[in-house]
């Protein structure tokens, strides 16, 4: 059942398929409620367009996707998980005889020549006119889901059977998703390598811990000013005159280091 999100936007969801935790298909519809939107559409040539994201609970390491080759750059910036660990594969379209019209990332050869067999690649041609994105990655950054299969097809206008093999493609791929095993060297390899991203994403940056530490003299100046306030004036002179010490020690130390090393 579709619920409405927007004036242009209508979702559905669904589960209770094997090798798939759920599913959920966003109708995005071009802007004809508002005279203004809908001229803005037309001079941006937006076009009425499903999304599917699947969430399934197995997958290889593996960041994979086809996008139309204009389309390529854009994409990638806008993907945190595309740009960091996958990269061209271009010159694998000749080998699995792959539409030009599309580019190939992916973070491994052996992710390419697994997913695209000839029954999904004759489809892909067949129905590339109406392919925006085939994206499959297991760092998802846009849900509480990481590992997620994503599609995103222009609507036909003139004949929704085309959506319908579209939409076959897209079941078909979470059950060779399911199945699809790396190679144990490149899994390793792929492994290690998302590891070390993440060690390196939760290090502390050096900026963060000279913040860290501003705040903890910040606090400790806070709480000495606190405790001073509370103290009587016979323990205040005795801590003004301590304070006083302790700062001519200080000048004191810093005179001898630079004579010893002026």
């Amino acid at each position: 059942m579709l619920s409405k999100q927007t004036q242009n936007i209508y979702s559905m969801r669904a589960t209770g398929r094997v090798n798939c935790i759920g599913l959920q298909a966003l109708l995005k519809l071009k802007r004809r409620h508002d005279i203004f939107l809908k001229l803005w559409d037309h001079f941006t040539k937006a076009e009425d367009s499903v999304v599917i994201d699947i969430a399934i609970p197995k997958m290889d390491p593996m960041v994979f996707v086809v996008v139309p080759t204009k389309s390529e750059k854009s994409y990638k910036k806008s993907n945190k998980d595309v740009e960091v660990f996958a990269s061209s594969r271009n010159e694998l379209r000749a080998q699995v005889h792959f539409p030009e019209c599309f580019s190939i990332l992916a973070d491994s050869e052996e992710v390419v020549q697994g997913l695209l067999v000839p029954k999904v690649v004759k489809a892909i041609t067949d129905y590339k006119d109406y392919i925006e994105v085939i994206h499959f990655t297991d760092a998802w950054n846009h849900s509480k889901y990481s590992k997620v299969l994503r599609f995103v097809f222009k609507l036909p206008t003139d004949d929704m059977e085309k959506l319908h093999s579209l939409t076959t493609m897209s079941l078909f791929f979470i059950d060779q998703i399911a199945s699809f095993n790396l190679p144990s060297q490149t899994f390793d390899k792929l492994s290690k390598w998302r590891n070390k991203i993440v060690a390196a994403a939760l290090k502390p940056k050096p900026e963060d811990l000279q913040e860290a530490m501003q705040k903890r003299q910040e606090e400790k100046r806070r709480k000495e000013q606190e405790k001073y306030e509370q103290m009587t004036p016979e323990q205040k002179a005795k801590e003004d005159q301590r304070r006083s010490k302790k700062e001519a020690k200080k000048k004191s130390q810093g005179q001898r280091f630079k004579v010893a090393y002026g």
